[in-house]
């Protein structure tokens, strides 16, 4: 029995009382008691069931605008639920206050500012109140504990600090920020929610880290105190003209309260965070995070247009059948003017015509929708390309330059951008060119506070969710960061968000962490150019590795976690640990054990919806090991007692077997590394048949659907398979062999150009044609060599002796040609692949003795005659085709903004344009 002898420990000392202390006024609603104070809009305290936290029991009596403290004077009156306070300035005569403190029956306490008047209010751009303290416990609770973090992404470390609050705990020599915040004393736990930003300079990189303020402070009498207030508001923010952004938000505060949320038997920050995440706002886009399973990103880039448009459809088209259509996200880089990096910012109007343009463009987003798969595009807030359409001078006045791989860009006047709307109008213009892109990633942007904050709520308005380069930019609004999810690309020190605290909060909402031993990671592994990366064997493997259990468990969210342990998620989820091997289960049924699982899916609703694995209505199975293993059926299936395993495969499901449950349980074998879908008899595919080449002019013009069906072949013709998994036809041997088609479908009169990937076995000769016939049309190119090696890191070919050809003709009266592809009798090995009839805009070349004859003007993907030569191997060209764009396209212009320095030669030697719009 407890008893009063010297072995019990003295009671904790409670804290001094403030020698100026608020006068408590009392507002309750919902079971909630809030003692608030009647001389300054402040909590003294609150209680929740009997149980309590503090706030700020010293009487405060300062507001900061603009920087700078000014004494207020405040009137109260307290209503059941609320007070509302009027604070006027003695030295701010033009300008009135009135705030509210609310009590709701959520469990939550709101500050917000309703009005900001008078005639100073015009010149408030920012607010705080220092010291607010909307919450805080103390050393006299002997489980008193804050959390705190800082938005971080060195993967090597966390920001997180978990710190008990005793007498012996050091205070903070100043206020420490933290986007995110908790405390907790054993009976009650609470956070901060805000609308704060600060307005901050273009570059600035605080990254929402001062959000919040936490203190740990001398509470006197021996004891110490935890603080949590707001940092800085943003209200009218600096050279904000336009309506749109010329006010960003009347301040405002909600805390929210918590006992045991999550029924572990004890109350510390994981609670308070759960109260936290239902409340809070989700990023736009958040719902599909946990479906978009397969991440990609077709590259086009230096006016090569390896990926254009339609062949990414068709590669979206493949995932699905490959994946049971599991949810993909796209990401475009180079969906305008010559391809990635080139005529930023030109959001809309200015569409990569050689990739297949708007129509092209829009096609993919329409049509990919209906595959489970999002596109996004890759867009530039920070650098401006002189042959934008939108370029100015006062685009970029006063700022240094940027990137020159391609072009030399220069970085933008960001204030000026956002505060003018320009920036919001370029974007209002993809909106509605493109109204099927769902997200915009933002490249390379270094600002925060309003610059990111403001952006980011006006693109939320239009409809576009934003990813970013690096986990720490937009951070709350970021549903996908590049450097997050391509675990090689950049250092360790820039990769995920390291914080737990705020991976608790968000794990389902966004894709911007490092890998976790429970959690997992989803990752970024390229077969479409991107970083030269072309092996699509490796990509998939990618999927049933590491993206499929990380987004099962994303669909779920996380209620109770021992860091690298255990963690009980929502829906009955469990993951653990188990002699260092991850197991997780779904209502006591293990579904994943080590490399080895048979998750639950539900096939997302309406094509590109939500899903969830409790709504399961087939399971994936996957072995990195092989073998046989025996599952138990989770609630899901356990009535159903007849399965069908398929085999999944770029053509779909292949039926691999009947399965039989007995006693709530399956027995499967596999393939290593292959994966499967087992579903109930009856069930359907999500596709059957994928149609490609749908929205061009010909059928399976990248060979993907496993036959010829669509071609007409001869001579041993036959689809085949490279090693990195690239789908191709080979021409067979000894006789003449080829591939034709019939098109249909042209403008009468109107010139086009069939082109293909052609490759002959290095150092070998065979004549290949390429040739277009029909009424009164005959146009044919042949060569027996293809002498150059492909080093173009963005194209699929790199590395092989595989290069473009193409022939020119004009479409008949009809509209009507047969084009074929085909190799004289030889030994040589022909490879042929992404077969493509376009609409040319090239000027002919005379005839005659001419060769080969460009202007530049055409919409013909490369650099006409020429190709990137072996200047640093397989890479990423430094040459592209530029539209002129006077006077800033050309040295004049250059040389006085900016001149360039070689050191041996002063100022541009020469136009970018010389002649001409190209």
């Amino acid at each position: 029995p407890a008893h009063a002898g010297p072995d019990r420990p003295p009671a904790p000392a409670a804290p001094a009382s403030p020698e100026n202390p608020a006068t408590p006024v009392t507002l309750s609603a919902g079971g909630l008691t809030v003692r608030v104070a009647k001389e300054f809009p402040q909590v003294i305290s609150y209680t929740m069931d009997g149980r309590t936290l503090g706030g700020q029991a010293r009487v405060l009596d300062t507001f900061t605008v603009n920087g700078t403290a000014h004494t207020a004077t405040t009137t109260m009156k307290a209503y059941r639920a609320q007070a509302v306070y009027t604070s006027t300035f003695a030295d701010l005569p033009g300008l009135t206050i009135t705030s509210t403190i609310t009590v709701t029956d959520r469990k939550t306490v709101v500050f917000a500012v309703k009005s900001i008047t008078g005639p100073a209010a015009s010149t408030v751009d920012q607010l705080a109140i220092p010291d607010q303290s909307l919450v805080s416990v103390d050393s006299s609770s002997a489980h008193a504990a804050l959390a705190r973090t800082r938005i971080s992404t060195d993967s090597t470390t966390t920001a997180d600090q978990f710190l008990p609050i005793t007498a012996d705990t050091a205070p903070d020599k100043a206020a420490v920020g933290t986007p995110y915040g908790f405390v907790s004393n054993g009976a009650l736990s609470a956070g901060i929610l805000t609308n704060a930003t600060d307005d901050s300079a273009q570059d600035n990189n605080d990254n929402g880290n001062n959000r919040l303020k936490s203190r740990i402070v001398d509470a006197g009498n021996g004891a110490r105190r935890a603080e949590l207030s707001v940092g800085t508001y943003t209200y009218a923010p600096r050279g904000a003209t336009d309506a749109r952004v010329k006010t960003y938000a009347l301040p405002q505060a909600t805390v929210v309260l918590a006992a045991d949320a999550n029924g572990d038997g004890q109350v510390d920050w994981q609670d308070g965070a759960i109260a936290y995440r239902a409340r809070m706002t989700r990023p736009l886009g958040a719902e599909r995070v946990p479906e978009r399973v397969v991440q990609h990103i077709p590259f086009n880039f230096a006016s090569q247009a390896t990926n254009p448009f339609l062949k990414t459809l068709d590669n979206v088209k493949r995932i699905s059948m490959a994946t049971d259509d599991l949810g993909q996200w796209v990401l475009e880089k180079g969906y305008a003017d010559e391809g990635h990096d080139s005529a930023h910012p030109d959001y809309g109007g200015n569409y990569n015509d050689r990739a297949g343009g708007l129509t092209d463009l829009n096609k993919l987003t329409r049509t990919g929708a209906g595959y489970n798969a999002d596109i996004a595009v890759h867009v530039n807030a920070t650098e401006a390309y002189p042959q934008a359409k939108t370029f100015s001078k006062a685009l970029v006045k006063g700022q240094v330059n940027g990137w020159d791989w391609l072009n030399q860009s220069y970085h933008i006047d960001q204030r000026t951008d956002l505060g003018s709307g320009a920036i919001l109008d370029r974007f209002k213009q993809l909106r509605k060119e493109a109204p099927g892109i769902r997200t915009v990633y933002i490249d390379a942007y270094y600002s925060s506070g309003w610059l990111a904050d403001g952006l980011a709520a006006q693109l939320r308005k239009m409809g576009f969710e934003v990813a970013t380069e690096w986990a720490y930019k937009f951070e709350g609004d970021s549903v996908w960061s590049h450097w997050a999810s391509d675990k090689n690309y950049g250092g360790v020190t820039n990769k995920g968000i390291n914080s737990n605290i705020v991976r608790f909060l968000s794990n389902t909402d966004r894709d911007v962490w490092n890998v976790d031993p429970l959690l997992g990671g989803s990752s970024v592994k390229e077969f479409e150019g991107w970083t030269g990366h072309d092996d699509y064997d490796a990509f998939y493997r990618n999927i049933w590795t590491d993206n499929l259990p990380t987004k099962f468990l994303q669909h779920y969210q996380v209620m109770d976690w021992d860091f690298g342990r255990s963690a009980t998620l929502s829906g009955g989820v469990r993951a653990a640990l188990q002699d260092g091997r991850r197991q997780v289960s779904m209502n006591g049924a293990v579904v994943l054990d080590g490399d080895t699982y048979l998750l639950p899916w539900g096939e997302a609703k309406g094509g590109d919806g939500t899903s969830s694995p409790s709504r399961a209505d087939k399971m994936y199975y996957y072995s990195g090991s092989g073998g046989t293993h025996t599952f138990t059926l989770t609630g899901q299936f356990a009535s159903t007692r007849s399965f069908t395993l398929y085999k999944l495969t770029d053509q779909g499901r292949v039926k691999a077997g009947r399965i039989t449950a007995r006693g709530g349980k399956v027995t499967l074998t596999g393939d290593k590394d292959q994966p499967y879908v087992l579903a109930p008899n009856g069930d359907r595919a999500p596709h059957t048949d994928a149609r490609y080449g749908e929205g061009g002019l010909l059928a399976d013009p990248g060979f993907n659907s496993g036959d010829l069906k669509a071609w007409s072949p001869r001579g041993g013709a036959a689809p085949a398979r490279t090693d990195t998994g690239d789908n191709v036809v080979r021409l067979g041997t000894g006789g003449a062999s080829g591939v034709s088609q019939r098109v249909k479908g042209l403008a009468p009169g109107k010139r086009y150009t069939l082109s293909a990937d052609v490759e002959v076995a290095a150092g070998q000769r065979r004549t290949v044609t390429l040739e277009a016939s029909g009424h009164r049309v005959q146009a044919r190119n042949a060569f027996d060599t293809t002498p150059l090696r492909n080093t173009v890191a963005a194209d699929a070919k790199q590395g092989t002796y595989a290069q473009r050809a193409s022939v020119a003709f004009t479409a008949p009266a009809n509209g009507q040609v047969t084009v074929a592809l085909g190799a004289a009798a030889g030994t040589a090995a022909v490879t042929l692949d992404d077969v493509r009839v376009m609409a040319d805009t090239s000027a002919p070349a005379p005839g005659g003795a001419v060769v080969a004859q460009d202007d530049f003007e055409g919409n013909q993907p490369g650099w006409g005659p020429f190709v990137k030569g072996d200047a640093g191997g397989v890479t990423d060209p430094r040459t592209s085709i530029s539209r002129l764009h006077a006077p800033y396209s050309q040295k004049s212009w250059k040389n006085t903004y900016s001149p360039y320095n070689s050191g041996t030669l002063a100022g541009k030697a020469v136009d970018d344009v010389l002649d001409g719009g190209h």
